[in-house]
């Protein structure tokens, strides 16, 4: 039998890539907050709440877990430090950081009695501005933006995923983070144009080129990459 993966963020453009490509691989149960999925999958599960967590590791074990979760109401993109309230903050935080915070919980303590040197494997999609901040500049003429709460949720998770790497011997959970940066979807000619000039690759990315760091991750024979942040970015953070 394949092996059970959990993915979080099933709905998004990012969850749904990861899904088509992983479903004749693994067992995929594809978690979202719709109350149906949009993707082929035959185990979907809707959580409403941040409570609903716990119960998705209640029956199964799952070989690992992706966190690819990501909310963007609207009016995010033009959110700024000054006027930023308390409410969209929480919401954010919730979503990104605090949900994957209380499924990593779960997930390490439904692998403790687990029997081998490595119990799982959890992935953690941050972001290139977990590293570093944005460049206000590639914003110039858009509609697009970096508000301050994505930058923290995303550090954050980034802190999280260093976390329970360190902690290894305790926990025997693998865990590694992917930063994907510029993927296309749907943005404005002017926003490809200034992402372009200042990325090496000229270019946005496509969802599927992210997917070889995921398949490597997952991998039965990678045993001993841990702690690690792997930047599907293009070449941005390298410049």
């Amino acid at each position: 039998m394949s092996k059970k993966v959990l993915i979080f963020g099933a709905n998004g453009r990012l969850g749904q890539h990861i899904i088509s490509e992983l479903n004749d691989e693994y067992q995929i149960t594809a978690v979202d907050i719709q109350d149906q999925s949009i993707i082929k999958c035959n185990d979907y599960r809707q959580i409403t709440s941040l409570q609903d967590v716990g119960s998705l590791y209640s029956d199964d074990l799952y070989y690992a877990v992706i966190h690819c979760q990501q909310i963007k109401p609207a009016g995010f993109t033009q959110t700024n430090l000054l006027e930023l309230g308390i409410e969209e903050y929480d919401k954010i935080m919730d979503t990104n950081l605090k949900l994957s915070f209380l499924s990593t919980q779960c997930y390490v303590k439904s692998t403790l009695n687990i029997d081998d040197d490595i119990k799982g494997r959890i992935i953690n999609f941050v972001s290139t501005y977990s590293m570093i901040s944005s460049n206000p500049s590639l914003y110039d003429g858009t509609e697009m933006g970096n508000p301050v709460h994505y930058t923290i949720s995303k550090a954050g998770l980034l802190g999280l995923t260093k976390y329970v790497a360190a902690n290894i011997r305790e926990y025997g959970v693998l865990c590694n983070s992917i930063a994907p940066h510029g993927i296309e979807n749907s943005q404005s000619s002017q926003f490809k144009d200034n992402y372009a000039k200042r990325n090496p690759m000229g270019r946005l990315s496509s969802p599927s080129e992210v997917l070889p760091a995921i398949k490597f991750l997952l991998d039965e024979e990678n045993t001993y990459v841990n702690g690690a942040n792997i930047a599907v970015d293009g070449g941005w953070t390298a410049c």
